[in-house]
């Protein structure tokens, strides 16, 4: 049985790496008292994914988690073992079960859903910024989106190469209210936000 978890990350769990959030959450599936599905051989760990990896300093509404289960559960009775396994700083938001064989598609991973992130950049509590200071940064920020294209260069393991990363910028905002326009967020990250 494949489940798949979204998961908020919030507060001061922020400085933790997505090493120690795989950690944390192996912990949790143990504690958890679900069957968990381990892979066979010598050295058997526990089957789960992460759709992509959250940089330190960032907090997260969105992240997602896949985990296969020895045995059918319902999202209810799996939502509250985890939730009575968590810490404070992670939240579930919701739980699914995917079954490939019944809807008679593809497995396909977290990882391969995730499109696009959002992004809220805020000024720290307590630091002083003036109006003009601030007129001035969004006119830089737009004059930057108005040019035609915004090559950078991408350095993987094997080589580097440019791209054009203009068509991946969906939208900009510059104030708090404007960002959550459009956005839909759980109302406990809305207020960690904050």
């Amino acid at each position: 049985m494949l489940i798949r978890v979204r998961f908020s990350k919030i507060g001061l769990l922020k400085f933790i790496g997505h090493l120690d959030v795989m950690r944390y959450f192996q912990k949790v599936l143990s504690r958890s008292g679900l069957p968990i599905k381990y892979t066979q051989g010598f050295h058997p760990h526990q089957i789960m994914s992460f759709a992509s990896p959250l940089g330190v300093g960032l907090t997260s509404d969105g992240e997602y988690m896949d985990f296969e289960l020895e045995e059918d559960r319902s999202e209810e009775e799996i939502n509250t073992a985890l939730q009575n396994s968590l810490t404070d700083g992670f939240l579930i938001s919701k739980v699914t079960i995917l079954n490939p064989r019944i809807l008679n598609v593809k497995k396909v991973s977290a990882m391969a859903l995730v499109d696009s992130a959002d992004y809220f950049i805020y000024q720290k509590p307590g630091t002083m910024v003036s109006e003009k200071e601030k007129n001035m940064f969004e006119e830089a920020v737009s004059k930057l989106l108005a040019l035609p294209e915004l090559v950078i260069t991408k350095k993987t393991k094997t080589n580097e190469k440019e791209l054009d990363i203009k068509p991946y910028i969906y939208d900009t905002a510059f104030s708090f209210a404007e960002f959550l326009d459009n956005r839909v967020l759980d109302a406990t990250y809305k207020d960690a936000l904050h």
